[in-house]
């Protein structure tokens, strides 16, 4: 697959090209008349050596400024497609999130075969799609194909108040860097509260999984509640971590007032197994393409380190 990217023309520059020593990555940043429909982000990251930071130089080459910036933005490109081994930068109408239906399930389970080392049999799938089908979500690809998923539940804890758990997320490395990782989880967040009137929503993650543990706290707003020693498989701890749900439920309501112009009660009796109006639009309307999780056994939400693999979690 191709690294898409709109042609340069006139009007069209390079404003700011930044080396980062430490992890050695390129960043290009477009002109205002780069369209944001086109890519997640107006930014090509790639690590790169430093020497093509030179084509910028004016003693450099004895060619235009405009010429450098393009040869530039080609180099880039070129590194791309050569060594990203399956990275690519995909139109934001090609990609769709809806909610996961039964058939999914088969191809929810080869996506979690092809990204994580912890897996599940069939009968887990089923579980969680049938005792809580509004809360699992998939993407997918133009051609209608699964990049990703969140398998999900709800605890059943009489002792606690509502919430929900992420069992296992995934997306294909050929679909990472796209935000689909952050999106396949707000909706499943956001399909707890509808429910079920979650109060928060839980999951584990390896210690040792850098790009899984920036996404759940820097982006999703997780917090690690304790460390559980030699949780997976092969002995490593995990990290048990929580996302309140207060601040998504608050913003729901306000939405719903405003296109209601009254109160709706999220997660009351009469709401339970079907979802809120809007619900399904604003899932339909989620487009862009990160990565990972699963578990023998046990539940796993972890994304693969994104500076190793040049593709995770965002």
């Amino acid at each position: 697959m191709s690294y898409m990217l709109p042609h340069l023309h006139n009007g069209w520059q390079v404003d700011q090209a930044i080396l980062s020593e430490e992890d050695r990555v390129v960043v290009i940043r477009f002109g205002h008349d780069w369209d944001p429909t086109c890519m997640k982000m107006d930014e090509v990251l790639y690590s790169i050596a430093e020497k093509i930071f030179l084509i910028l130089c004016e003693s450099c080459l004895d060619i235009p400024a405009v010429l450098k910036q393009t040869v530039l933005v080609s180099l880039v490109l070129c590194g791309i497609l050569s060594d990203s081994r399956g990275l690519t930068g995909l139109p934001a109408a090609s990609m769709n999130i809806r909610r996961a239906r039964p058939d999914d399930l088969m191809n929810m389970q080869h996506c979690n075969l092809l990204c994580l080392p912890e897996n599940y049999q069939m009968k887990y799938y089923f579980y969680h799609g049938l005792s809580w089908p509004q809360l699992s979500y998939i993407a997918e690809d133009e051609d209608g194909k699964i990049v990703g998923y969140v398998l999900a539940k709800m605890e059943e804890d009489p002792d606690d108040v509502p919430h929900g758990h992420i069992t296992s997320l995934a997306v294909k490395r050929s679909h990472r860097r796209l935000g689909l990782a952050q999106k396949l989880m707000d909706q499943a967040s956001r399909a707890m509260i509808e429910n079920f009137s979650a109060k928060y929503v839980s999951l584990h993650v390896r210690k040792s999984n850098r790009a899984a543990l920036h996404l759940y706290s820097n982006t999703l707003n997780f917090q690690v509640s304790e460390v559980e020693p030699k949780y997976y498989a092969d002995g490593e701890d995990a990290y048990a971590m929580k996302r309140d749900l207060s601040q998504m439920a608050d913003e729901l309501r306000r939405q719903l007032v405003l296109k209601k112009g009254r109160y709706v009660v999220l997660g009351s009796k009469e709401n339970q197994g079907s979802t809120l109006p809007g619900s399904e639009e604003a899932c339909q309307q989620e487009n862009l393409a990160v990565g990972d999780s699963g578990s023998d056994g046990k539940d796993s939400t972890d994304v693969q380190d994104s500076l190793q693999t040049l593709g995770s979690a965002s």
